[in-house]
């Protein structure tokens, strides 16, 4: 029986190329891919799971990925917090117990910069808004921008009309 030298041995293992990419329903998976997954029938599920049970999770990785089950949604861990959620329509939504009136509102004075409303939203997705009330006693208010976060933003809207009541 003829002996490898040690040598040779190691050159040979440090001259071969290792891969680690995985395919799933190809042999070949991208090499700019650690995972690749094909297939014409069949589709990718994540974990789904309910706010209870993500709120459970021991230290999440930035990144870590689920579908909420509460909520219908996507989601994932910032580092920090979770996202909101993403979807296909995600819905921003009024605080409607939070709105708190500025300025001081007196039959036939018009409204001035100082009469204002505040209220809070919850932002699922940054995108533009316009938000206006009904002209009601002869005022009315509105705000219009981009929501700058997600999570809860407070927008101000600005009022004007003359109150006639």
């Amino acid at each position: 029986m003829k002996k490898i030298p040690l040598a040779f041995l190691i050159c040979l293992v440090n001259c071969c190329q290792i891969f680690s990419q995985v395919g799933i329903g190809t042999t070949t998976p991208d090499p700019s891919s650690i995972l690749e997954i094909n297939s014409q029938t069949q589709g990718l599920l994540l974990p789904r799971m309910t706010l209870t049970e993500r709120n459970a999770i021991t230290a999440p990785a930035e990144g870590l990925f689920i579908y909420n089950l509460d909520s219908k949604c996507f989601q994932y861990y910032k580092g920090t917090a979770w996202s909101g959620c993403l979807g296909e329509s995600p819905t921003n939504a009024l605080e409607c117990s939070s709105p708190a009136s500025n300025g001081g509102y007196a039959i036939g004075t018009p409204l001035t910069s100082a009469n204002t409303i505040t209220v809070d939203v919850l932002v699922n997705s940054i995108e533009a808004y316009n938000i206006s009330t009904n002209t009601v006693n002869g005022y009315s208010f509105s705000a219009s921008g981009v929501f700058s976060a997600i999570g809860l933003n407070t927008i101000t809207l600005s009022g004007s009309g003359t109150p006639i009541a």
